[in-house]
């Protein structure tokens, strides 16, 4: 057991502090840059998906799509969520409501077709997700992002 001098015992507690505050800052730039390749891949995909509902008038092969550029580029297989209830099963489900709704949704209302694609970003940071989403608690397991794209649809 080491034996602080006078005055040296308030450095254990500042030194705490400090990496506590750093490891925060750290894992919290890493996790906002994965956020932010996740938001441009859904972007991607939702462009994707509507270009191609746009051309084809068929959902399955839009749906197909978005998964397609979801799960090239993105981890796919990770549970965002336990059992609680609003939490997502999975990071991306394209098929299934995740949670409340399905992660990709399509729209075409005869003149133009919309499409958006959501991703659950699992979490590590405490307090993270409510500093980049107001509706977020402070312990959220997962980050949502998102992307929205219309295209005029075409004339078959």
């Amino acid at each position: 057991m080491a034996v602080l001098k006078k005055g040296e015992e308030g450095h254990v507690l500042e030194f705490t502090l400090f990496v506590g505050v750093i490891f925060f800052f750290i894992f919290g730039m890493l996790v906002y840059s994965m956020r932010a390749n996740a938001t441009s891949v859904c972007i991607s995909a939702a462009r994707e998906a509507a270009r191609t509902l746009a051309v084809t008038h068929s959902e399955e092969q839009a749906r197909a799509r978005a998964a397609e550029v979801v799960q090239s580029s993105l981890y796919t297989g990770a549970r965002a969520g336990t059992t609680r209830a609003g939490e997502p099963h999975k990071a991306f489900d394209p098929d299934q409501p995740n949670p409340e709704r399905p992660d990709v949704i399509l729209e075409d209302d005869g003149t133009w077709c919309r499409a958006w694609v959501y991703y659950h970003l699992p979490n590590a940071v405490p307090g993270l997700p409510r500093l980049l989403n107001r509706r977020a608690s402070l312990l959220d397991r997962y980050i949502t992002v998102g992307g929205y794209a219309v295209f005029k649809r075409e004339v078959e």
